[in-house]
């Protein structure tokens, strides 16, 4: 008797330890789960629920035509100005992808008058939507050869040994030689400290720190301005609660 009530023990025991491990292994799977929508609730308005299907649909598939003229109509319907500014300037750089010119000229002319110091005006340039420079990384400049001293980082006076000038035809007051003027008596480059080289303008770039505008630059600044106009919209209040973030093409709740 005393046997069959220990075993039975022992089964309720392992019983729970089941029971209980599944409930934690379930729950951590509900925590780590983040949604890829957020519920129907957490949208301000239904013009929200329209405008963030449309952005939404433009990151996964950025040469698709109907998500970017959608956008286009949406512009005329945003009340707020700097949201309106954030999906007018991602238009345009999706018509630039789209190559659909006239409409491209038509959202740039609205911009120059709506928001004539406007970020557009940095954007939607070949520096911004090119291809970040592979020699200069980005910063327009490059370590190049001193013009002056031809990269030997020597004192560009020819007579000039060491920072003295020999004196020619004997001594003065006991001297042979005198201090250089140019560089000071250093013997060094003054233009180049003595390094032998210069910051330059880039070569490959032209100082523009970006090469050729490419399908693939455009869409990645496409994107990033749509995740921007997201987020914005989201902190805003426009188009989702607060606690919503957008990121990867992604919604987040937090």
């Amino acid at each position: 008797m005393k046997r069959i009530i220990a075993i039975i023990i022992i089964l309720v025991a392992g019983l729970l330890i089941f029971v209980t491990i599944n409930e934690e292994w379930s729950l951590t799977s509900l925590t780590e789960a983040e949604p890829s929508t957020p519920p129907e609730s957490k949208f301000i308005s239904e013009e929200g629920i329209a405008l963030y299907t449309t952005l939404n649909s433009a990151w996964h598939n950025p040469h698709h035509e109907e998500s970017l003229s959608s956008l286009i109509n949406h512009i005329n319907n945003i009340e707020d100005e700097e949201l309106k500014e954030y999906c007018a300037v991602t238009a345009a750089i999706g018509c630039r992808l789209q190559e659909r010119k006239p409409e491209y000229r038509r959202i740039e002319s609205f911009l120059d008058r709506a928001y004539p110091n406007g970020s557009h005006q940095n954007v939607l340039t070949r520096s911004y939507l090119g291809e970040t420079c592979t020699q200069c990384q980005g910063s327009a400049t490059a370590e190049g050869e001193c013009d002056t001293c031809g990269g030997s980082g020597e004192c560009r006076v020819s007579r000039c040994e060491s920072g003295r000038i020999p004196i020619d035809g004997g001594a003065i007051v006991g001297e042979d030689s005198y201090r250089c003027i140019n560089c000071g008596g250093t013997g060094e480059c003054q233009d180049c400290g003595g390094t032998g080289t210069m910051i330059k303008r880039c070569p490959r770039c032209r100082g523009t720190g970006t090469e050729a505008v490419t399908d693939e630059s455009v869409i990645k600044r496409y994107r990033e301005f749509i995740t921007d106009t997201i987020n914005y919209g989201a902190e805003q209040g426009k188009i989702f609660t607060r606690d919503v973030t957008y990121r990867n093409g992604e919604l987040n709740v937090r």
